[in-house]
């Protein structure tokens, strides 16, 4: 009785925390499909070495693909919630994935200087706030994908149209 009691109280801080950080940051930890989380990773060119980061990473839809298909760069997973962070982590030790950082931070405090590329799934207001840190940080031609939503007042380099009704389109962009 008294661990069904804990297993239940658990249970009940973790989705109110999961509530808790879908509105305070206005965006729930939505995954990406797998079809768009393999496409987006190929998206990423393939170099020695770099620094790819998921913003807003949730589940890790979108890292570990990353990880998995660029094992010479350094992914960091940048997620503010606890819970989806925590199930990376758990993810992470369970495919040895030795090439993932799993940041518990928010996206704002984090430098994007080293960044050879970011991906992210975050609706267009979220993109919004997140553009003018973007322009200031990431050098010039560094890439930058987003699952779905177009990033404002940027034109696309490509738009790969999807045959997904979760992930239709991917927006695909350089900085200038």
């Amino acid at each position: 009785m008294v661990f069904a009691c804990i297993v239940l109280a658990v249970v009940i801080v973790s989705l109110l925390a999961l509530f808790y950080y879908a509105l305070s940051t206005g965006a729930p930890p939505m995954p990406s499909s797998f079809g768009a989380a393999r496409q987006i990773a190929s998206l990423v060119p393939h170099r020695e070495e770099c620094t790819v980061y998921e913003v807003g990473a949730a589940w890790g839809h979108l890292a570990f693909p990353l990880a998995l298909t660029h094992p010479k760069c350094t992914v960091r997973a940048i997620e503010i919630s606890p819970l989806p962070w925590l199930f990376m982590k758990v993810i992470e030790k369970l495919l040895f994935v030795r090439n993932m950082r799993i940041e518990r931070r928010d996206m704002f405090d984090v430098s994007f200087r080293d960044a050879g590329a970011i991906v992210c799934y975050l609706h267009t207001e979220l993109l919004n706030q997140l553009k003018p840190k973007l322009q200031d940080e990431l050098r010039s031609g560094t890439l930058v994908v987003s699952n779905t939503y177009e990033i404002p007042g940027w034109t696309p380099l490509e738009v790969h149209f999807r045959d997904d009704s979760y992930c239709p389109q991917i927006y695909v962009y350089r900085v200038p």
